[in-house]
């Protein structure tokens, strides 16, 4: 949850947290996995993991 004091920063950063979670529900969902898309648990892990994941595989350049 956010308060009026938080800063900008600590707001932009949330909204980027709720956005991955809520489109990696998406591409659950629209893969026909919707017995994931429900896992609030595995979603909310692969939101929360996927900046490390982009790093470690940007780092060793297998994005493509």
């Amino acid at each position: 949850m956010l308060l009026p004091v938080d800063s900008d920063a600590i707001k932009q950063r949330r909204y980027n947290e709720v956005v991955r979670h809520e489109v990696i529900h998406a591409f659950f969902h629209e893969s026909g996995l919707d017995r994931y898309s429900a896992d609030e648990e595995l979603v909310d892990w692969l939101a929360m993991q996927f900046p490390k994941l982009y790093r470690l595989f940007k780092e060793h350049e297998v994005l493509e």
